[in-house]
C-alpha cells in the first residue's frame, strides 16, 4: 500500500480552539454524522513514498503521519484488501477544503474530510461483502491501476486539521482519535461505503468503529 501525504496546511498554525485538487472527476463525499457513531486476512506492508509537511516538521505531524499510515492500512486489512493500492491524503484549510466542497459537492461551506473514490464497485453503496474480493477483480483492470506502479488507485482524501482539532474537543477525546476516525471513515468511502440512508449508516459506521477499537482509539 502506497499512501502519499501532502500537507497544505502548517500543523502548528491549526492549535488554535478550535493542495492539491482530486485527481480526477469522482464523486465526493464528507463525513456527515457525528463521531460518535460509530476474519483477518494480511494487507501489503504499506509504504509512504511521499509526505510533504512543513519544511520544520514538527513531532506531531511526523506522529500524525505514522497514525494516518496506520489507520489506513487497519482499514485495508479488516476490508481484506490485499492487492497493492494506492490512496492520496492531503491536510489543509478551512478555505481551501470549503473552496472544495463547493466545487465538488456544491456546498457552501467547510467541512470535517472530503473523499474522491476513483473506482466504479459493482455494489454501491457497499452493504453485503468486505471491499477485498471486488477490489482484486478491479486490479486486474489496467484502467484502474497507477501505471507508473501498477498499484490500485483507490481515490483522494482530504482533511481539515483545524476543524478535526475543534471536533476533537467538542466530543472529549484526542486529536489522534478524531483524525483516525477521519481517515478510516473516508477510506471506507474510497471502498464503496456511503451512509445516506439508516441502513448504511448502520454497516458503515459499525465497520469503521471496528478499526478504531482494533488501533485502541477507543472514547
Amino acid at each position: 500500500m502506497s499512501l502519499w501525504i501532502e500537507w497544505n496546511t502548517d500543523v502548528s498554525s491549526t492549535e488554535a480552539e478550535s493542495g492539491a485538487a482530486p485527481a480526477a472527476e469522482a464523486k465526493a463525499t464528507e463525513s456527515q454524522a457525528p463521531e460518535s457513531q460509530a476474519p483477518e486476512s494480511q494487507a501489503p506492508e504499506a509504504k509512504t513514498l511521499e509526505a510533504k509537511a512543513p519544511e520544520a516538521k514538527t513531532l506531531e505531524a511526523k506522529a500524525l503521519e505514522a497514525l494516518l499510515t496506520r489507520a489506513i492500512e487497519e482499514g485495508l486489512k479488516a476490508e481484506g484488501v490485499t492487492v497493492p493500492c494506492e490512496v492520496s491524503l492531503t491536510i489543509t484549510t478551512p478555505e481551501e477544503i470549503h473552496e472544495l466542497n463547493k466545487e465538488y459537492r456544491n456546498v457552501d461551506r467547510p467541512t470535517d474530510v472530503l473523499s474522491f473514490p476513483m473506482l466504479a464497485y459493482a455494489e454501491v453503496p457497499r452493504m453485503t461483502a468486505s471491499a477485498g474480493e471486488e477490489t482484486a477483480r478491479l486490479a486486474e483492470e489496467e484502467e484502474n491501476l497507477n501505471p507508473e506502479t501498477g498499484e490500485l488507485v483507490l481515490g483522494d482524501i482530504v482533511i481539515n486539521l483545524e476543524q478535526a482539532r475543534a471536533q476533537a474537543a467538542e466530543y472529549g477525546h484526542s486529536l489522534e482519535r478524531e483524525v483516525a476516525f477521519l481517515a478510516v471513515h473516508s477510506l471506507l468511502h474510497l471502498l464503496g461505503y456511503d451512509h445516506e440512508t439508516e441502513e448504511e449508516e448502520k454497516v458503515m459506521f459499525q465497520k469503521q468503529e471496528a478499526i478504531l477499537q482494533s488501533m485502541g482509539l477507543i472514547r
